[in-house]
């Protein structure tokens, strides 16, 4: 019994380290509308999905996609704090995951 409980163990480590979410990289990237960077695009799509378009992420379209779990408050900051950092010139910083299905964002504010 005590050798099969240890092969399950070794078993659910190796298809926790093998899944594409454990091999994502966290990054980070900012935006500023003084910069004269391209600016990002906030989308909404039908059915509450929202992303962010023309980021400088490595994922196509710079294309960053929000979390299934983001709330509809966690929604409305992301909107708010985009149109602060484009109306006030501030700078604003999104981190996210890379992963090979594309860019998920984690979390951002304002510098």
């Amino acid at each position: 019994m005590y050798i099969f409980c240890n092969l399950l163990k070794m078993l659910f480590l190796f298809l926790v380290f093998s899944c594409s979410s454990a091999h994502a990289e966290r990054r980070q990237i900012q935006y500023s509308a003084a910069s004269g960077q391209q600016s990002w695009k906030l989308e909404n799509y039908m059915g509450d999905g929202v992303v962010l378009w023309n980021t400088p992420s490595s994922c196509d379209g710079g294309l960053i996609s929000l979390p299934s779990n983001m709330t509809t408050g966690d929604k409305n900051r992301l909107y708010a704090t985009l149109i602060a950092a484009k109306t006030s010139n501030s700078t604003m910083f999104i981190y996210y995951d890379d992963t090979p299905r594309g860019g998920l964002l984690i979390s951002f504010g304002l510098l």
